[in-house]
């Protein structure tokens, strides 16, 4: 699975949500206490979203976490995990 593609998914579910609930980028920043700049940097993919940082966003939105990763995470195997890894 391509990393890019996965990250790209990732900034796209979490703006969906963001669009779903009326919450701006702004809101958003200060809900999850990520710097406004940074935050607008990972959501047009151009620095990768940490774990804690997918789970303080999706705690801000009110969703799950999974909800917010991309569906090809969410479907794989253990050896597909450990493959990308490598």
């Amino acid at each position: 699975m391509d990393e890019a593609l996965l990250k790209t998914e990732l900034c796209q579910n979490i703006i969906h949500v963001m669009d779903e609930a009326g919450i701006s980028k702004t809101s958003l920043a200060r809900q999850t206490g990520i710097p406004y700049t940074t935050l607008d940097r990972k959501l047009k993919c151009l620095s990768d979203i940490g774990v804690g940082e997918v789970m303080r966003i999706a705690r801000a939105l009110d969703v799950e976490t999974a909800s917010l990763l991309p569906e090809a995470v969410i479907t794989m195997t253990p050896q597909k995990h450990s493959a990308i890894k490598e």
